[in-house]
């Protein structure tokens, strides 16, 4: 099991890449919107989003 951190500023993110392994991400704050297999999906504090490995995943920082 491997655990990272990660903290994005207003209209940063990360590009488009594969999911190496399954992958869960949870809020701490702010918002979010998260590219999962060509859609896009909002996510905001307290809320998680589960990715299954080999998925094509993206994300950017957003205001709603």
């Amino acid at each position: 099991m491997k655990m990272a951190l990660m903290a994005f500023d207003e209209g940063t993110g990360l590009q488009p890449h594969w999911a190496l392994g399954n992958t869960i991400v949870t809020a701490l704050e702010g918002s979010a919107v998260i590219g999962y297999e060509g859609v896009d999906y909002g996510i905001s504090e307290g809320e998680s989003f589960r990715f299954e490995k080999m998925a094509c995943t993206a994300s950017q920082q957003k205001v709603f």
